[in-house]
């Protein structure tokens, strides 16, 4: 991007997001407040609720202890040693 186009692009926002001042130079004009909110912070939908919710499903979790149990377990044997490159 030209620097001429970076500018132009800047003065586009401006003129998009911004309100004309008395001087004639662009600002931000934020929207107006609502005082009443569109949803109810308490009342969760039944199709929603479960999203936020920290229980465990004791399946999971069984599954995840068995899991790491598995990866704690020291390894028997060893690596042996790597085989000779040849070319």
């Amino acid at each position: 991007m030209v620097p001429s186009d970076f500018n132009a692009a800047l003065q586009g926002f401006t003129r998009l997001l911004g309100k004309p001042g008395e001087d004639g130079v662009f600002r931000f004009e934020p929207s107006p407040v609502e005082d009443q909110p569109k949803h109810a912070a308490d009342g969760d939908d039944a199709e929603v609720a479960g999203w936020f919710s920290t229980d465990t499903d004791p399946s999971i979790a069984r599954a995840v202890a068995t899991a790491e149990a598995i990866a704690r377990k020291p390894v028997e044997g060893s690596l042996g040693t790597p085989p000779r490159l040849t070319q």
